[in-house]
């Protein structure tokens, strides 16, 4: 890697001198190359925008917007942010607030559809609990949310929870959460793109070879992402080559990361439509045309299944 191009933006939300979410961070940031930014936000005093901010912001003022514009030319992005009170700190959301800025981070497409402008391909979330985190969705959910809206598609999220708790062995948790850091970094990881194409009420699926790793499981048409491609790349060449089909994505549906005992996936499953083409199995054992309602009567990856939950509830 080209460090002087690999620009990395730490994001430090955490208020205690002596943090043990910013040991983590720092533990993570020791695998990454490139420049650090270190933002702390409890130095910037970053304060919720008020009027005057919004109709500034709307001008483009570069005072008012230099922090999108930093998030926005930044390559990778690690935060830390201590997990309090069911969520992160408010100073975090109130520097989301500031980097949400349409024309920098973000621009609204047709329909109304919002599309990412931020260079960064990844996004590290870093979090510590003294008790439990019980529920993703108000405190890292939220923050991939916004990110997938500026563009950002890779967030993965580690945490050291119960550290308070009575009896806790709170030295343990936190090096076993070093430890997963470490193993992240250290197994071979590949970004794999995935088509849901649609028929009507039925999406396709494909069987995997039988001499394959994982072999003879369904899964949805795609696979790795080779070097220089971008993802929509990837998505294209992987179903002609597979299916002999032309397809143009039209979104991204959802975006994960699953740890198999070899390998780290990173899944990106995009809408798309076959634009030329009938599907044939070029490389596949079999390919179907499902309904929602016929996903349990398939042995998928498991790296789909959180997506197949998804979407059984998408009605």
């Amino acid at each position: 890697m080209d460090t002087t191009l690999n620009n990395i933006l730490f994001v430090d939300c955490c208020a205690r001198r002596v943090s043990r979410t910013r040991r983590l961070a720092r533990r993570l940031l020791s695998h990454l190359d490139g420049d650090i930014t270190r933002l702390g936000l409890y130095s910037e005093n970053i304060k919720p925008a008020d009027e005057n901010d919004i109709a500034r912001r709307d001008k483009g003022d570069e005072e008012i917007t230099k922090y999108a514009r930093q998030l926005a030319a930044a390559n990778e992005i690690v935060i830390a942010a201590p997990y309090w009170d069911l969520s992160f700190p408010s100073a975090l959301k109130v520097w989301l607030e500031q980097t949400s800025v349409v024309g920098v981070t973000f621009a609204y497409g047709e329909n109304g559809v919002p599309a990412g402008l931020c260079r960064a391909k990844r996004v590290f979330y870093v979090t510590t609990a003294g008790g439990r985190i019980f529920d993703a969705s108000y405190g890292e959910g939220y923050v991939k949310a916004l990110f997938s809206m500026f563009g950002i598609n890779e967030f993965y999220e580690f945490s050291a929870e119960n550290l308070d708790i009575y009896g806790a062995d709170e030295e343990k948790i936190m090096s076993e959460a070093e430890e997963r850091i470490d193993g992240f970094f250290a197994k071979k990881r590949v970004s794999v793109a995935a088509a849901l194409i649609w028929d009507n009420d039925r999406f396709m699926i494909c069987q995997r070879p039988e001499n394959k790793k994982r072999g003879l499981l369904w899964e949805f048409a795609g696979g790795k992402r080779e070097a220089g491609e971008t993802l929509e790349e990837t998505l294209v060449r992987e179903c002609r080559e597979e299916l002999n089909v032309t397809v143009r994505p039209t979104g991204v549906y959802a975006s994960l990361t699953h740890e198999y005992p070899d390998i780290t996936v990173d899944l990106t499953l995009y809408n798309a439509v076959i634009t030329e083409g009938v599907p044939q199995m070029l490389e596949h054992n079999d390919i179907k045309w499902i309904t929602r309602d016929q996903i349990d009567g398939f042995e998928f990856c498991p790296a789909d299944k959180e997506i197949l939950e998804r979407l059984k509830n998408d009605r």
